[in-house]
């Protein structure tokens, strides 16, 4: 929807943040810049940022705000990559979407790699949206003062546009005819982006939780697992 906008351009998943956080944390080997690391350090995280500009620069050089879209930003294994980012870039600003857990759950333990085996299991399909959500949420409260956005996904599907001026409101643009159009034509028909895909042409309230989790036997643990943050993020 944000690359609709003719001055935006945020890759899909790219990473790129992440290596730049975990180059960062390998100076913490022992092996690794021994000597003079204070320097060293201090010097590769001014030219970590001046790198990963130029790269956005050259690829799409019609954009004056770029960025990356993926949810792993916020997962625990990376410690506090969103900190880095803020290091590295002061002005960033971060849009999260959150959605219900349920839902995050029951697409989760749909997913299947290409050979056809499970993602993820039945815990770790809780585990991944509560730790998520959770660490998203506490860097959002630390952040500087109107630099996160925290938007529902629920609320992304019934309206587009009034989402769409929202983000680009939050970061400093006019929204573009083209981020109109494209939010009409996402209203008349919705674009899948991966498996397992949901039929949206009711809007989002409509849920398969209940049915997945309920052949599973198992959604009384699921509701439990979910509880303190579904009633946290106001899904119950």
């Amino acid at each position: 929807m944000l690359n609709a906008h003719p001055l935006v351009h945020i890759t899909n998943e790219t990473r790129v943040f992440a290596w730049a956080h975990h180059a960062l944390k390998s100076l913490d080997h022992p092996q690794i810049a021994l000597a003079g690391r204070p320097e060293f350090e201090s010097y590769l995280r001014r030219e970590l940022a001046v790198l990963l500009r130029g790269y956005y620069r050259e690829r799409w050089s019609h954009a004056s705000v770029w960025g990356d879209k993926n949810p792993h930003y916020a997962a625990p294994g990376h410690g506090d990559l969103l900190g880095t980012v803020v290091d590295l870039f002061p002005s960033a600003r971060f849009i999260h979407v959150i959605r219900d857990g349920r839902d995050v759950v029951a697409s989760l333990v749909q997913m299947r790699h290409p050979g056809g085996d499970p993602w993820t299991s039945f815990e770790e399909a809780h585990y991944v949206w509560n730790s998520h959500v959770t660490y998203a949420r506490d860097f959002a409260i630390n952040a500087s003062p109107g630099t996160v956005l925290e938007v529902r996904y629920e609320e992304l599907v019934a309206d587009d546009l009034l989402l769409a001026e929202r983000m680009c409101d939050f970061l400093g643009l006019e929204c573009h005819s083209k981020v109109a159009q494209f939010c009409e034509e996402q209203q008349r028909g919705r674009t899948p982006l991966s498996d397992p895909t949901r039929d949206l042409s009711g809007g989002a309230s409509h849920s398969d939780w209940e049915r997945i989790v309920s052949e599973r036997g198992r959604r009384d643990e699921s509701l439990e697992l979910l509880r303190e943050n579904l009633i946290r993020f106001g899904y119950v």
